[in-house]
């Protein structure tokens, strides 16, 4: 169970709601997206191999450049190995040297795509936060060459002094048939195996959160009462997920 949302004016709910949909969110923020590729999917890098007359050539889906899998006039036992990795097997691009899984483009990817369930926050213009969550997803079923990183939010929460408000997309039958729209929720989601806010990471030591959220908030939190205080709060808990968009790497 969640915790119940704060009982707000309808003035502090519509400036909420401002905030919360202004028209540049949108989309993952260049940090976050940074980071969701160097770290939640990290292991979605593959070469996409294929033989041409007689020679082999492979589609890095990170760098997304197209490479000779051939040895030059120089080469280590380590290039040896990897332009002779065969399907699903570990090796790096020959261009960017990112490791990667190694796939036939021939073979069949009706099931190949990758899914992982984030959840992020960012500082707003009026000193407010913004948490969204979702997943982010990678299909390479079709056109692996043109594959992007998508993401499908399904809750924003926004948090200020004293206000608190959480919005969740939900299907609903309208005019135009089933639409697919945000909805106010009451509750506020606890964090979850579907809704980490640590995704792949291990849950992070309290006192990287609170140095954080002192750091964020302007705040010292130091009285062990209010350490726990927080530590028990569901909102402040979801706001700690701002550790994500941080330059913190483990």
């Amino acid at each position: 169970m969640g915790q119940k949302a704060k009982k707000i004016t309808d003035k502090q709910y519509q400036h909420a709601k401002k905030m919360a949909f202004a028209k540049s969110i949108d989309g993952l923020p260049k940090k976050v997206a940074q980071w969701v590729d160097d770290s939640v999917l990290l292991g979605s890098r593959y070469l996409f191999t294929h033989r041409e007359n007689g020679v082999r050539y492979g589609h890095c889906t990170h760098c997304h450049k197209d490479v000779v899998l051939e040895l030059g006039r120089t080469y280590s036992a380590a290039d040896v190995q990897n332009v002779n990795c065969k399907h699903k097997e570990i090796g790096f691009c020959p261009a960017c040297k990112s490791t990667v899984e190694f796939h036939d483009s021939g073979r069949g990817r009706k099931y190949m795509y990758d899914q992982k369930y984030i959840l992020f926050a960012t500082k707003l213009r009026d000193g407010g936060i913004l948490v969204r969550a979702g997943f982010v997803e990678r299909d390479y079923r079709l056109d692996y060459t043109t594959v992007k990183t998508n993401f499908f939010e399904e809750y924003r929460v926004y948090y200020n002094t004293g206000v608190d408000a959480v919005w969740a997309k939900r299907w609903s039958y309208g005019f135009h048939g089933w639409e697919l729209d945000w909805e106010r929720m009451a509750t506020i989601p606890e964090p979850s195996s579907r809704q980490p806010w640590y995704t792949d990471e291990k849950i992070m030591p309290k006192t990287i959160i609170m140095a954080l959220m002192t750091r964020l908030l302007k705040t010292p939190i130091c009285s062990t009462h209010r350490c726990r205080h927080i530590w028990k709060t569901s909102a402040e808990i979801l706001a700690a997920g701002l550790i994500h968009m941080s330059n913190i790497r483990y």
